[in-house]
């Protein structure tokens, strides 16, 4: 299967990771306070799971 290297692994994992998901985080949440009709086109999508966290495969949305 596919593994993810984005931010490396074991001793090699990446020390930034953590701000980086965090900024992903904020700046989705600002995106949705600037487009309040976005919606979900997939109510259930796919899950991708990954040895480092879980991801969707694909994530369509309507705005």
């Amino acid at each position: 299967g596919e593994t993810p290297i984005a931010f490396g692994n074991g001793i090699h994992y990446c020390l930034g990771a953590p701000l980086a998901k965090l900024e992903t985080e904020i700046a989705l949440e600002r995106l949705i306070d600037f487009m309040p009709d976005m919606q979900l086109k997939n109510p259930e999508p796919q899950w991708k799971p990954t040895v480092v966290f879980q991801g969707h495969r694909e994530l369509y949305l309507q705005f």
